[in-house]
């Protein structure tokens, strides 16, 4: 049965410090391979009506990764409280930033396994999906073991691994994925809050989507 399956999955996840589906537990992809000097990208804003209530966000697209993509962590560290996105942007003048991994909101360490323009931050193993650019230029999008974690340029650890091979797969990664490192409870999967979701295409472009709200007081 698909539960006896789940629960195979989840005893060699735990086993093994990595996750199992079809025994293969990450994806890899090309990364679009236009080189220009200046990073070219396209933004829209997106606005939703949901129940008469309108809700905002934002796409943007990068249309040249290499060199022009960083995963960074906090401006003072990870390990010394919060600061605003725009201080982090700071450090390469960049031209679009975002929120990334998730953090601990009492400490505000980071969580998660974070490489940033090839310098390990972390590495805590945590049993959450990733998103990486190899030193050999290639996405990997998945389940990483700690001993392949070196051969990332960029990397960074999320909650939920949304899309696989064009499926959702949002409902067997709940299953598979340390829920803890997320503080919203059971509802994360479900619950309207603001959001921030990343991948690419076929063309190997890097594609953001950020939707504004906060669970305990607007719905995004």
């Amino acid at each position: 049965s698909l539960d006896e399956i789940r629960k195979q999955m989840i005893d060699l996840h735990y086993a093994n410090n990595r996750n199992y589906f079809d025994n293969i537990t990450y994806e890899i992809y090309n990364i679009s391979q236009q080189d220009e000097t200046s990073a070219r990208y396209t933004q829209r804003e997106i606005g939703i009506n949901i129940n008469s209530q309108f809700i905002n966000g934002r796409f943007y697209r990068l249309e040249n990764p290499l060199k022009h993509f960083s995963i960074l962590e906090p401006a003072n560290g990870c390990n010394n409280g919060t600061v605003l996105t725009r201080q982090s942007a700071e450090q390469q003048k960049c031209i679009i930033a975002t929120n990334a991994g998730f953090f601990n909101t009492k400490t505000g360490d980071c969580l998660g396994n974070e490489i940033s323009n090839g310098k390990m931050v972390q590495k805590p193993g945590i049993h959450n999906v990733n998103f990486g650019i190899t030193k050999d230029n290639k996405f990997v999008i998945g389940y990483i073991n700690i001993s392949e974690i070196d051969n990332f340029d960029q990397l960074v650890g999320g909650v939920i691994w949304l899309v696989r091979n064009g499926l959702s797969y949002v409902n067997i990664s709940e299953t598979l994925e340390d829920m803890t490192t997320q503080e919203t409870g059971s509802t994360f999967v479900t619950v309207r809050a603001g959001r921030a979701a990343l991948g690419h295409d076929a063309a190997g472009r890097i594609m953001i989507l950020v939707m504004d709200g906060a669970s305990a007081y607007d719905n995004g």
